[in-house]
């Protein structure tokens, strides 16, 4: 992966997490809102999962 495309992604998924983080904290009875954060703090773990296992081989 590339170290720019890295970048952009951990953005964006950051961003996107903390939109939901605070949309979830508004409106707690919402269930759509936690799913989605959930889900973009997975893909998170997945991207930088990802490339400290690329570095290492």
């Amino acid at each position: 992966m590339n170290s720019k495309l890295f970048l952009v992604l951990i953005i964006i998924l950051s961003l996107n997490s903390i939109r939901y983080l605070f949309e979830y904290i508004n409106d707690l009875t919402n269930l759509y809102y936690i799913i989605m954060f959930l889900l973009n703090i997975i893909a998170i773990c997945i991207v930088l999962f990802s490339k400290t296992n690329k570095k290492n081989n």
